[in-house]
């Protein structure tokens, strides 16, 4: 072997070789003729090596490099050598090494014992190449025997990986009686193998778990319907009993109370169900609230069997409810006639009084005010009656609109006094009963007087006639070069009008021949 010094031979041509199970070897190489440089710190990495090289790489003697052996330890001895009467050292450098591959082979025959639980144990020990990983599964993995796989731990020195597995014969390994909440549980340790149920119980839950440092499986075992745990917990006000119950063939019963609340749940992770009770009838909580500007008084009942009554108040709501998960019903006591907001809303250009009564007994009434609308309204899920209020005589728009070919004022009043169907320079032309956003109103059109709002010109006879619509003519309008030929009562949009319709004189309206009878 190649050392990095070629004055260092392999002692003797034949190393030391060692035929280990399954098809191993070990092989150890001495080599001597060390000169002190050769170890000191700047030579020795050279000289030692590095693990898990081959036993071929740079071999000395042809053919002595052996396969898939790999260098597995390297040190420095000091042998003593007599010789007449004198004694002399020499230094020898062992490299040892092994058969190693890229799977773990047995290095031993495997351990068995029984433990005290009367089941077979097996170690097996193995090697292979530094970076092997294992292929075993816990608690899948067995051998031909039919033993599990317990336990599994690789020690990787860069050197070799060794690995370690222990075995367990398939069967029970402990059963105990454990406390889940206040029952008594079995709990049975098993690998490899599901147990048995015992009589008068069902399986309560499955995990892995670890049996004197070895995977393996724990069943814990309850009877059906056992109550696992009771305790009293406030439910708003009220005290409400609680039980956890594993595996209940029905939903339990408790006397004088009802089941409020079933909730999936756990004890000590055991699956349970939670039952929560409370006596019917209770008020679980009182409150004051708002409820728009006023206070009201909000009580959740569990179960109630009539509505409940408050003194001096009335029941303005009732609504589906929970507290904690538990179904209610809240109810919303207001007293009567309470104005629950108050606001200034415009209503068409000026400002309206909008309040929100609770219960009214009558209209309320605002000084200076008319009532102008009320509707069915709601506060806060409260119903209620809104209330729009104006001063009378309130001109709420104005706008120009077309009538025919001219501009009309047209004006919405609230409660309008009598003089406000006039206006200077022009004359009323319709009044209405309308509304703005539901508010009755007046509509009021004004135009100007002899207005005309309409000209056409259509056939009389074989003639045009000119014909105009007017609005309150002072006289008979004129026409240069045509004479009134009639004059109607008419209307434009709804706007009465006078209808003119002009001629020219001396026109022939028709011309027709007509036969004769014969003599």
């Amino acid at each position: 072997m190649s050392l990095g010094n070629t004055n260092i031979h392999q002692q003797g041509e034949i190393p030391e070789i060692t035929k280990l199970p399954n098809g191993r070897i070990r092989v150890i190489r001495r080599f001597v003729k060390f000169t002190r440089e050769d170890v000191d710190n700047i030579q020795l990495g050279t000289l030692l090596g590095n693990f898990g090289d081959l036993d071929t790489t740079g071999e000395q003697i042809p053919n002595q490099g052996y396969t898939n052996c790999r260098l597995i330890s390297v040190e420095v001895e000091q042998t003593t050598k007599r010789s007449a009467g004198t004694d002399s050292k020499d230094n020898v450098l062992v490299q040892t090494y092994e058969t190693l591959t890229g799977s773990f082979v047995e290095i031993t025959d495997p351990t068995i014992s029984i433990a005290e639980n009367g089941l077979k144990q097996i170690t097996k020990v193995y090697r292979a190449i530094s970076g092997t990983v294992s292929s075993g599964v816990i608690g899948e993995t067995q051998l031909t025997s039919g033993e599990f796989l317990a336990s599994s731990q690789i020690e990787d020195n860069t050197a070799f990986a060794e690995l370690t597995e222990v075995y367990l014969e398939a069967g029970t390994l402990s059963e105990t009686l454990d406390s889940v909440g206040s029952q008594k549980a079995k709990v049975i340790e098993t690998i490899g193998i599901d147990p048995v149920t015992p009589d008068g119980y069902s399986l309560a839950s499955k995990q892995e778990s670890d049996f004197e440092g070895f995977q393996t499986n724990r069943f814990t075992f309850l009877k059906d319907n056992v109550e696992l745990s009771r305790s009293l917990d406030k439910v708003g006000s009220q005290l409400a009993i609680v039980t956890e119950v594993f595996n209940p063939d029905e939903d339990p019963v408790e006397a004088e109370y009802i089941v409020a609340r079933t909730e999936v749940s756990d004890v000590d992770g055991i699956p349970t169900k939670r039952f929560t009770f409370l006596k019917d009838n209770v008020k679980l909580s009182e409150s004051e609230d708002k409820v728009g500007s006023q206070l009201a008084t909000t009580q959740e009942w569990f179960n109630p069997t009539d509505d409940p009554t408050i003194t001096d108040y009335i029941l303005a709501n009732t609504q589906e409810s929970d507290i904690g998960g538990i179904p209610t019903k809240r109810f919303t006591f207001l007293k009567n006639n309470v104005e629950l907001s108050r606001s200034e809303d415009k209503v068409g250009s000026q400002l309206a009084i909008v309040t929100e009564v609770f219960n009214p007994t009558d209209d309320p009434e605002e000084a200076e005010y008319s009532l102008a609308r009320t509707e069915i309204s709601d506060v806060d899920g409260i119903p209620t009656k809104r209330f729009t209020f104006l001063k009378d005589d309130v001109q709420l728009s104005q706008s120009e609109d077309k009538v025919g070919s001219q501009n009309a004022i047209t004006e919405q009043w609230f409660k309008p006094e009598a003089s406000r169907d006039t206006k200077t320079s022009y004359s009323l032309a319709r009044k209405e009963e309308s509304d703005v956003e539901g508010i009755p109103t007046e509509r009021y059109t004004f135009l100007e007087d002899d207005v005309e709002l309409s000209r056409s010109e259509d056939k009389v006879g074989s003639q045009l006639a000119i014909t105009t619509e007017v609005f309150n003519p002072t006289t008979d309008p004129t026409e240069e070069g045509y004479s009134v030929a009639r004059t109607e009562v008419s209307d434009v949009d709804g706007i009465p009008t006078k209808r003119f319709t002009f001629l020219k004189d001396n026109v022939e309206l028709s011309r027709s021949e007509d036969k004769g009878v014969a003599s």
